[in-house]
């Protein structure tokens, strides 16, 4: 993903792979400090929304500078 866009528990962004930045303005908003991002992913072949209970947690983080 390239963008900030909240889960709405009806339908799922597109996951583009890769080293991609995402560039937005330091701001009250979004202060400089260190951030957890938790990730949703779900098996290759399972329709996500129909089978929550195969879904799996990440974590990961990144710094805003």
């Amino acid at each position: 993903m390239n963008g900030f866009v909240p889960f709405d528990g009806a339908t799922l962004p597109m996951w583009q792979g890769g080293e991609v930045a995402i560039e937005v303005p330091v701001s009250a908003e979004i202060p400089r400090g260190e951030y957890v991002v938790y990730l949703l992913r779900v098996p290759v072949g399972v329709e996500p929304l129909a089978h929550p209970e195969q879904w799996m947690l990440g974590i990961s983080g990144f710094r805003v500078e």
